[in-house]
């Protein structure tokens, strides 16, 4: 079994510390973050302390929906837009198959993604797979870096 720290690396994403005095190098976050609002900034520098400072570039997939994950992220900066795999019936592919006198084909099954939300700044993402164990339910990629 791999650390977390291999985890996010092996995903693509540069890991560069942790956060330490997260309440002076962001120094509004508490206000920003439902997580964080009843922190005093003291204890978000404890929390900082034990967490990974990661960094993705924009279109770099953070969470893949459909993967195991027992940690969470919180976004200090960045815009991250977050999905959800859809499958939907190609019915053009059915009447075009469709001759006359023959019985169409069955439809193709194409997966395309709808948008669930854009996140910013305080967000936390990853959260419920981390608390329930069950796999990430959306896919969470990077508009901008983040």
């Amino acid at each position: 079994m791999s650390t977390l720290e291999e985890q996010l690396q092996a995903a693509g994403l540069q890991v560069v510390g942790c956060c330490e005095l997260l309440s002076k190098s962001h120094p509004d976050l508490i206000e920003h973050s439902p997580l964080l609002e009843d922190f005093t900034p003291q204890q978000a520098d404890v929390l900082g302390l034990s967490m990974l400072l990661v960094r993705a570039e924009a279109g770099q997939v953070m969470i893949r929906e459909g993967e195991a994950g027992d940690w969470m992220m919180l976004v200090l900066s960045g815009t991250v837009d977050v999905t959800k795999r859809i499958e939907r019936r190609d019915d053009e592919a059915d009447a075009l198959s469709a001759g006359a006198g023959e019985a169409a084909a069955p439809a193709e099954v194409e997966p395309s993604q709808s948008r669930v939300a854009v996140l910013q700044r305080g967000a936390a993402i990853g959260e419920m797979s981390m608390l329930d164990s069950g796999l990430r339910y959306t896919t969470c990629t990077a508009i901008e870096p983040v």
